[in-house]
């Protein structure tokens, strides 16, 4: 082999390397600057929402206004994040038109004070960004699917500010058990672009110090945390079962999606009103932030904050399941906290990383998520907290399309109806 030959194939990688810095640079701008107007919006209709609680009286009828936006875009029958996933496992398109769709039927449902959060709209919102622009540059099949990766990853760091957990996210929730490293490093420029520009804006990401945490590893203390998770991973099973379990009833009982929007919508308006607050309202960052701060929380509160949640996103309004997920494992975490004898912040912090890690079944980036927003220094109780959920909370997912390919008992793909 001659010297030419010898360099052809770093040529190969160097040419490919160099067109994936470009294209998810340009991604990254765009979907990540999309990303950053979204959580701005969301921001402005929230404020609106706190300083003027009568709106959530408005909440069914803007669920009207949602199904028919909806509706008159031909677009009623998406299924949201998991249409996205199913996009991208079959290089299928991803309409434009989901983008302002999506936008705006999350503020309208923000607006209103539903209980739904925004990583789910943001990673619809970069999917069909990402698609959009993978077909204008005539990328093939598989860079189309990759590009789309690129999307999601950049609006959800524009969105939340954590660069790391958004691209190992976007590699590891569609298919558990399969990393799809030829997207690494694509995904990894276009998250860390969006980020530089959350930088560039002086827009803080999200960080939460753990009051009372651990000093070191302590035997007792990673048995505390070991039970911790394996209840934390149960909450995400009665997580999962319930939402697709709702959704199912909710369709059968109430076929016309606006019957079944506007029912849902008054049902959330009555529980905000009887408990007499709003703090279960919107996506739940508010809960989250009085879990880590150590403040009293009752053990019914994440219950109530789980079913408002499943009549807001199951009823027809938009949003996503992340936040609510985290809030309910914080809460969860930091109410048991006392039974278990460990700091009520930390119990929070572990059982948010533990619930979003056994409901979602990506323990990579739960673990990354563990130190973009905690910190590294206890991210040994974390891994051990995120390898637990994920193994007990077994088949379940809060995406139906999501694909366990394989098994989390040996290793061994799985075949169809396999667990």
């Amino acid at each position: 082999m001659n010297f030419k030959d010898c360099l052809l194939p770093v040529w190969t990688y160097l040419k490919t390397l160099m067109k994936w810095i470009f294209v998810s640079c340009c991604v990254g701008i765009t979907a990540g600057g999309a990303g950053i107007l979204f959580h701005a919006g969301l921001g402005i209709v929230e404020n609106i929402f706190l300083k003027n609680n009568v709106l959530i009286f408005l909440l069914p009828f803007l669920g009207l206004v949602i199904v028919w936006l909806y509706k008159l875009s031909h677009m009623e029958g998406h299924r949201g994040t998991d249409g996205i996933f199913e996009a991208v496992r079959h290089g299928e398109n991803v309409s434009l038109f989901l983008f302002p769709l999506v936008f705006v039927s999350t503020l309208l449902t923000h607006l209103g004070g539903g209980s739904a959060g925004r990583e789910g709209a943001a990673l619809q919102i970069g999917g069909s960004l990402g698609a959009f622009m993978g077909k204008a540059l005539r990328l093939s099949d598989n860079d189309l699917k990759i590009i789309t990766l690129c999307g999601m990853s950049a609006t959800f760091c524009g969105l939340f500010g954590t660069p790391l957990t958004a691209a190992l996210f976007c590699l590891e929730v569609i298919n558990v058990g399969v990393f799809y490293y030829s997207a690494l490093v694509p995904v990894i420029f276009s998250s860390y672009t969006a980020y530089f520009m959350l930088k560039w804006l002086n827009i803080s990401p999200a960080f939460f110090a753990i009051a009372q945490a651990p000093d070191d590893f302590h035997f007792l203390i990673t048995l505390k945390v070991a039970l911790l998770a394996i209840l934390a991973a149960g909450v995400s099973i009665i997580w999962c079962i319930f939402s697709e379990k709702s959704a199912e009833l909710l369709k059968q009982k109430l076929s016309n999606p606006y019957v079944r929007v506007f029912v849902c919508g008054s049902l959330v308006v009555a529980f905000t009103v009887l408990s007499g607050c709003n703090k279960y309202n919107g996506a739940g960052m508010n809960l989250v932030i009085q879990a880590i701060s150590g403040e009293h929380i009752l053990l019914s509160s994440f219950v109530v904050k789980m079913l408002m949640t499943i009549l807001t996103l199951k009823g027809g309004f938009k949003g996503g399941e992340i936040v609510p997920t985290f809030a309910i494992g914080a809460l969860f975490g930091s109410a048991i906290a006392p039974f278990l004898g460990i700091s009520p912040s930390f119990a929070g912090a572990v059982g948010m990383v533990s619930v979003f890690c056994g409901a979602v079944n990506c323990p990579i980036s739960s673990m990354a998520l563990s130190i973009e927003m905690f910190g590294s220094q206890n991210l040994l109780y974390f891994a051990l907290a995120c390898s637990l959920s994920y193994m007990v909370s077994g088949k379940y997912s809060l995406y139906s399309s999501q694909k366990i390919v394989f098994s989390k008992l040996e290793p061994v793909p799985l075949e169809k109806g396999e667990i």
